[in-house]
C-alpha cells in the first residue's frame, strides 16, 4: 500500500505545510476564531481549504496557527496536520456536575469516549473537569450519551474533545482543552438563556479567550 503523503494532505486541509508551526489553537466557534485572529494579530489567512486558518507570532519568537474546525468528529482530522505540536482547544459544553453554572470556565484534563480514556495536558488553574462525548445536543440519543457520561464521572458533555484527544495521541501531539458552560442538559437551554445568564456567559467566554491569548503570546516551552 502506498504511504500517505502528509504534506499533500496538509495542503488540502490547511492550505499550508505546518513544519514552521510550534503550537495551534483550534475552535469550532466562528466568533472565537475571529476574536483569536484579532487579538493575536493573525496573518496569512487560508480560506480555500477544508479548515479556515491563519498564522500568528508569539512574543518569544514562536509561530502558531489558529484553526476553525467543524463541529463533531470531523474536528479530529486537524490533528493529522501536526506532529509533536501543542494544540489548545476552545469550545462550549453542557454542564452536568453539581455546582456548574452557565459561564463556568473549565479545563478538561481527561476525555472519555465510550470505553476509551484520554489524558490531556493541563496548563491553567481553572477548575478541572472530565469531558464526555455526545454527537448531538438534543433528543433521545443525546440523553443516552449524557447518561453514559454521568456514569463515567464526566462533568461536561460536548462534541469534539474526545475525538481530538484520540487523534492527538495518534499523531504525537499534546492537547489542552478549555470550555465555557453554555447550557445545562435537561435544565437550561442555550437558545433560551435569559438576559442576565447570557451576559455572564458572554463575559466568561471572553475572559477565557483573553487567558488563552495571553498564554500563547508568552509561551516559552
Amino acid at each position: 500500500m502506498q504511504a500517505i503523503d502528509r504534506n499533500k494532505v496538509k495542503k488540502v486541509l490547511l492550505g499550508r505545510d505546518t513544519d514552521i508551526v510550534d503550537l495551534a489553537i483550534i475552535t469550532p466557534i466562528k466568533g472565537a476564531y475571529k476574536k483569536f485572529f484579532e487579538l493575536l494579530n493573525g496573518y496569512d489567512s487560508r480560506t480555500d481549504c477544508f479548515f479556515e486558518n491563519a498564522l500568528f507570532d508569539t512574543n518569544n519568537g514562536k509561530r502558531g496557527v489558529i484553526v476553525y474546525i467543524p463541529q463533531g468528529r470531523a474536528s479530529q482530522d486537524v490533528m493529522f496536520c501536526f506532529d509533536k505540536t501543542h494544540v489548545l482547544f476552545y469550545g462550549y459544553a453542557g454542564g452536568m456536575s453539581d455546582g456548574l453554572q452557565i459561564g463556568s470556565v473549565l479545563e478538561v484534563v481527561q476525555a472519555i469516549d465510550q470505553e476509551e480514556i484520554f489524558d490531556l495536558k493541563r496548563i491553567s488553574d481553572y477548575e478541572n473537569v472530565i469531558g464526555g462525548y455526545s454527537p448531538c445536543m438534543l433528543g433521545n440519543e443525546a440523553e443516552d450519551y449524557q447518561t453514559k457520561a454521568k456514569e463515567d464521572g464526566c462533568g461536561i458533555i460536548e462534541m469534539e474533545i474526545a475525538a481530538c484527544s484520540k487523534a492527538s495521541e495518534k499523531y504525537n501531539n499534546s492537547l489542552s482543552a478549555f470550555v465555557v458552560v453554555s447550557d445545562i442538559p435537561g435544565k437550561i437551554d442555550f437558545w433560551t438563556l435569559g438576559k442576565e445568564e447570557y451576559s455572564i456567559f458572554k463575559k466568561k467566554k471572553n475572559e477565557l479567550i483573553n487567558y488563552m491569548v495571553d498564554y500563547v503570546k508568552n509561551i516559552k516551552d
